[in-house]
């Protein structure tokens, strides 16, 4: 796997209270569950977070085309497992 994979259950984020978004599901031929249509991903965006870091709510959106990858790493940054979320 390389660096920053996008992978089920990440969580990318921007600097400040928006632009979270989370991965739900992958759709392209280069990853398991691929069903042969448009490329992309599931994504879950969140509200923006002001009181606390909740990840709850949100709308789902289908990240589609070829270049999915780079409209999810558009300006963000990976959540790593374990890393605090209230960062200043």
């Amino acid at each position: 796997m390389t660096e920053h994979e996008i992978r089920v259950g990440q969580v990318w984020r921007k600097l400040g209270p928006c632009g979270w978004l989370k991965i739900e599901k992958i759709l392209d031929p280069r990853y398991p569950d691929y069903d042969g249509g448009l490329p992309g991903c599931v994504a879950r965006y969140f509200p923006p977070q002001l009181k606390g870091i909740k990840l709850r709510g949100g709308k789902t959106y289908f990240v589609a085309g070829k270049d999915w990858e780079e409209q999810v790493k558009n300006n963000r940054f990976l959540l790593e497992e374990g890393q605090p979320v209230n960062m200043s």
